[in-house]
């Protein structure tokens, strides 16, 4: 039995939501009526407390965390393989990028490097007019801390938003990002200053 809330758009952009509530649940008003018949069973709270949750057994909670993690710590050799071709062309764009960074050149230069080398390795090309616009394409000048976060995520809200469809008809591959939907994303970070000849990876010495 699962109860929900009404589904916000922003609940359907950043937690891939669905645009309406699945099949088979019930609104979480009638959350606290379904409780009271079942008073005296054992209950254990997986997630964080909330409002209305009842009295419940934190050892029997514990032990189902802990069963649910060993569960979802176990990957298929699809998954697994496909983790390790992200790892491997991010590892190459991350390299590449670094040898780029000193004072004078500027954030669209190297997002542009960057994403070549991504391409280069095995990245899905795709036909565009241009590159996305950055927040902001400043000169690098030493003492600047730029981050190098590369990151790809397949969500449904996204990527079956008929308004986003008709605006990026000509950019994005929409049929090979409705069959990566199972796959989720990922983002791998490195913190880097720009120093008078060159750089610094603040980051290096921690493991991605």
């Amino acid at each position: 039995m699962e109860f929900v809330a009404p589904i916000t758009r922003e609940e359907r952009l950043w937690e891939g939501a669905a645009d309406t509530e699945p099949v088979g649940t019930n609104p979480v008003g009638e959350f606290a009526g379904w409780l009271e018949k079942r008073e005296g069973r054992p209950v254990a709270l997986l997630g964080a407390p909330f409002e209305q949750a009842p009295a419940h057994d934190e050892g029997l909670g514990e032990q189902l965390r802990r069963q649910l993690n060993r569960l979802r710590r176990a990957k298929d050799e699809l998954e697994l393989e496909r983790m390790r071709f992200v790892e491997r062309a991010t590892a190459a764009g991350f390299a590449r990028f670094v040898e780029l960074i000193e004072p004078g050149r500027t954030e669209r230069q190297l997002q542009i490097e960057l994403e070549a080398e991504f391409f280069r390795h095995g990245a899905d090309d795709r036909e565009r007019d241009e590159l996305p616009r950055l927040r902001i394409d400043l000169p690098l000048l030493p003492g600047y801390v730029t981050t190098i976060e590369p990151g790809i995520y397949f969500v449904p809200a996204l990527v079956r938003d008929p308004d986003l469809r008709r605006k990026h008809g000509q950019s994005v591959n929409w049929e090979r990002a409705e069959a990566m939907l199972g796959f989720g994303g990922v983002r791998i970070e490195h913190d880097v200053l720009v120093t008078a000849d060159g750089y610094e990876v603040l980051t290096a010495d921690v493991p991605v």
